[in-house]
């Protein structure tokens, strides 16, 4: 509820009284996103995930660097936390919210969105208990992406191969008209 009623305050004011809402309402909505994330206060892991998301998209509007330090860190202490290679929707976030904002980002953290979507890949494009081609096709999408910027041609086929594998071996084990 803090974060919502001053979040609500650092949208509106300047709409309804036309004064700009003071900034430490929006520190106020990041300390608190950030907050009842870390203790799991959240309905699901995708709206932690949407919360996250808002508290880094506030501190990067007030050019808070220390907060977006933190809500860096919470983004891959919460994926630690919750990361299911069938929730696809949820482990991605890190990769969406966080790689086109690279100026923050320390190379190891960089790394580290890169590997864990490796290691998604791996595990949802392999036969088992995580096997999911959904999700392989989520990891491979963003790590094409991330490859094909860096101009690694061989890396960004390897993973679309992946994925597309992974849709053969489900194709292999379904019924004829679903294959």
């Amino acid at each position: 509820m803090k974060a919502r009623y001053a979040d609500l305050i650092w949208d509106l004011k300047k709409a309804i009284t036309g004064q700009p809402a003071p900034y430490e309402y929006a520190q106020v909505a990041i300390d608190a996103y950030m907050e009842a994330t870390q203790k799991r206060l959240c309905s699901t892991e995708l709206a932690g995930a949407h919360w996250l998301n808002r508290a880094l998209s506030l501190a990067l509007s007030i050019n808070d660097r220390q907060r977006t330090s933190q809500v860096v860190t919470a983004i891959f202490a919460f994926y630690d936390a919750i990361a299911d290679p069938h929730r696809a929707g949820v482990w991605v976030f890190p990769f969406d919210t966080l790689y086109d904002k690279k100026d923050f980002l320390t190379p190891e953290q960089q790394n580290r969105i890169i590997a864990h979507l490796e290691s998604m890949l791996q595990r949802t494009a392999s036969q088992g208990k995580e096997f999911d081609p959904f999700g392989a096709q989520a990891a491979a999408e963003r790590l094409a992406r991330h490859y094909k910027s860096k101009n690694d041609k061989a890396n960004a086929q390897r993973v679309i191969k992946t994925c597309g594998e992974a849709f053969e071996k489900l194709a292999r084990d379904a019924s004829p008209m679903l294959a």
